[in-house]
């Protein structure tokens, strides 16, 4: 699957999500593969250490979590991720799932 589209799935997602504030739009024009979040209540850093705990790397900048999609990445990855953010958040909300 192109990364474009996983990383829409995984923003689709995690817009969804009452405690997450998704930064920029995928509905404007050309743009890379990169879902930048915040989590009220957690720091970028937080996230990026649960994520590294549970084997998922991601890049922290300017204060946010920013999740990248490349070509070796698929589907199930991209569910996993979702998951292990719903986990964190003590989320149970099946539905967001992609």
């Amino acid at each position: 699957m192109l990364p474009h589209r996983l990383a829409k799935r995984f923003f689709e997602s995690t817009k969804g999500m009452t405690p997450v504030t998704v930064h920029g739009d995928y509905g404007c024009g050309d743009r890379l593969p990169v879902v930048s979040i915040t989590v009220k209540n957690f720091t970028a850093e937080e996230i990026k250490a649960y994520m590294r705990e549970q084997g998922i790397l991601i890049d922290t900048e300017k204060g946010m979590a920013r999740f990248s999609f490349g070509y070796f990445n698929d589907r199930p990855q991209v569910k996993e991720t979702v998951q292990r953010l719903l986990d964190m958040l003590e989320i149970d909300d099946p539905y967001l799932l992609p």
